[in-house]
């Protein structure tokens, strides 16, 4: 079950709450983006909104994603 959580969108976009609560905002950023391409991908726009909406509210908007991000692959 952990593994399932680790790749949908609700499991990052927790993730990222919690890592921008932690003061780790590169890392909330990529997590928050990441969820929001995972809802995209798999047709939630109920969910990629309020995610999105959620980046710009913290402030996480700018900037591009990290090599990193976007070399990883959630659907892996």
């Amino acid at each position: 079950m952990q593994g399932l959580l680790d790749r949908d969108e609700t499991g990052f976009y927790a993730k990222g709450l919690a890592l921008y609560h932690l003061g780790q905002s590169e890392a909330a950023r990529t997590a928050l983006l990441l969820g929001a391409l995972v809802a995209k991908r798999f047709n939630h726009p109920s969910f990629h909104q309020p995610i999105r909406s959620e980046i710009e509210r913290l402030g996480l908007a700018s900037g591009e994603l990290t090599g990193t991000a976007l070399n990883y692959c959630p659907l892996a």
